[in-house]
């Protein structure tokens, strides 16, 4: 039960950052009239592992009077394809704009050219050092979840870890969250007397990636990094 609390509050701070903000920029204006816009934009938004994420964010909208628009996606390649997507959300009146970044690669400058035109907040992204003096970023702890799912592949090994093959499914490596997630498995995995036989990056074609399985060496154990990857991983198992 405490599990499933924690997510919903994590969008209501999200939601709530974005509403203090906006609600200035609007007081500061003499616009309070007018209904606040916040548009959300993630990868595959008609996926299930959104569904609490988007449930959560309407429970926010309604009860900070906000229209909320999740915005229609599959899988986003390129930075300049967000970006068009912001564009249009701006367009469209937008106060405010969620992103999940598809890349962490060249973002800042994008990020801080939009800023000035919108609010902008992130999401489950986690570089710090290079974003969150430019927008707000709400984000876990990506290297404890690798270390997190490192010790748990050390539990449930089924033979003594360092004669273990470790097949590992990864997110992208151009976004700095999932690069700190496999920094932690990585070093907690070999400080645990393990180590990973192969990496494959998941980058959302789920066919190119089970082509990859098929030909990779079948490992002991699989471990996936992150939901895509774990449905993948369903998938081959």
């Amino acid at each position: 039960m405490k599990n499933k609390r924690l997510f919903p509050a994590l969008v209501l701070i999200l939601v709530a950052m974005i509403m203090a903000v906006t609600g200035f920029m609007l007081w500061e204006s003499g616009n309070t009239a007018n209904l606040r816009q916040i548009h959300v934009i993630i990868e595959n938004s008609n996926d299930n592992r959104w569904v609490q994420f988007i449930e959560g964010m309407k429970q926010a909208a309604e009860d900070q009077e906000v229209i909320l628009t999740i915005v229609p996606t599959g899988h986003i390649e390129t930075l300049s394809e967000e970006e068009a997507i912001v564009e249009r959300a701006i367009a469209n009146g937008s106060d405010g704009v969620i992103i999940q970044l598809c890349s962490s690669i060249g973002a800042a400058s994008m990020l801080e050219k939009l800023n000035s035109r919108t609010n902008i907040e992130l999401v489950d992204e986690n570089a710090y050092e290079v974003m969150s003096n430019v927008v707000g970023v709400i984000s876990p702890d990506h290297r404890a979840i690798g270390e997190a799912i490192a010790g748990e592949t050390a539990v449930y090994a089924p033979k003594p870890l360092e004669k273990c093959t470790i097949g590992v499914i990864r997110g992208s490596s151009a976004l700095s969250s999932m690069e700190q997630r496999m920094d932690g498995f990585t070093e907690t995995l070999e400080s645990l007397g393990g180590k990973t036989t192969w990496v494959l990056e998941y980058m959302g074609d789920a066919k190119a990636i089970r082509d990859k399985l098929a030909e990779a060496e079948k490992p002991d154990i699989l471990v996936a990094l992150d939901n895509a990857g774990l449905e993948a991983a369903g998938e081959y198992a």
